[in-house]
């Protein structure tokens, strides 16, 4: 029995050798794995630090009867990013404007003059058919039900005109009295100042946003190419943005992301490169026909 109980366990104690260097050679090439995540991880977040990016320029121009129009220019490691800003003031008012007509030689300028817009920027997202993604509700009508599976936010003005970007379960739960809502993801810094983008990756595009500063005034902002985390990181650098954020979403942007404001200087704008289905207007009057002060 004892010669049998070796002879059984000879050839199991070399298999548990070559197991347990099997093991030590996986740790070992996990952790150096790791280790090159975590390297190239903080490489990113290098990348998008705001500290690295240098304030070039910022030219700025009235928007009569509505707020401030900025254009500021960005540089980081030689390359450059152009920001386009409106900032209200008391007297513009905020309001939506539907879309669903949009002829091929439209610029996002045309629609928004067509409705007395003197400054905005695109809208939410839209699928394929040029329907809207998410809540749409424009002048107290609702076009589209809200995206329940999305964590999103919601750009809401009250029939008073109070604007406001709440969360899409608090909006939900609550129920505020309505005159223009939109639902858009995700949000690029949140409730408080808090970084609302916690990844890096490498897919930069055009950007808009809705921001609210900490006094309370909306912004509206265009970008150059930017990955959301650059964009989140910016917008809490008022050094290079201008104003300090206290919650700011992101809207549909690419080819769809388009600016314009009506200034004393001439209009500015940052062109559409396809149609979009909404588009965020500021009107020169306190409170607006259902609009938002």
């Amino acid at each position: 029995m004892k010669k049998h109980f070796k002879a059984v366990f000879v050839k199991p104690h070399g298999s548990n050798v070559s197991y347990r260097w099997t093991i030590i050679i996986f740790i070992g090439m996990r952790s150096i794995l790791l280790s090159a995540i975590s390297v190239l991880f903080s490489f990113a977040v290098i990348l998008a630090n705001p500290l690295s990016w240098r304030l070039v320029s910022v030219d700025s121009a009235r928007v009569e009867g509505a707020g401030w129009a900025q254009k500021r220019h960005l540089e980081q490691e030689g390359r450059q990013v152009l920001l386009h800003i409106f900032r209200r003031d008391a007297f513009g008012s905020v309001s939506l404007i539907d879309a669903p007509k949009w002829l091929p030689a439209d610029g996002l300028e045309s629609h928004l003059i067509e409705h007395g817009c003197v400054a905005g920027v695109n809208g939410g997202y839209y699928t394929p058919e040029f329907t809207p993604v998410g809540l749409l509700v424009i002048a107290g009508k609702r076009f589209n039900p809200p995206n329940r599976q999305k964590p999103s936010g919601v750009l809401h003005v009250a029939p008073d005109g109070a604007l406001s970007l709440l969360n899409l379960k608090d909006f939900l739960n609550d129920e505020p009295p309505t005159a223009y809502a939109l639902q858009s993801w995700p949000f690029l810094v949140e409730p408080g100042g808090e970084m609302g983008i916690r990844s890096a990756n490498k897919r930069r595009h055009r950007r808009t946003a809705v921001a609210l500063t900490e006094s309370g005034n909306p912004i509206l902002i265009t970008t150059g190419p930017l990955t959301l985390f650059e964009f989140a990181s910016l917008l809490q650098e008022e050094s290079l943005v201008g104003f300090r954020t206290e919650r700011a979403l992101n809207l549909d942007g690419g080819p769809s992301t388009g600016f314009f404001a009506q200034t004393a200087r001439g209009p500015w704008i940052q062109s559409v490169s396809l149609p979009v289905r909404s588009l965020v207007c500021v009107r020169p009057e306190a409170v607006g026909e259902g609009g938002g002060r």
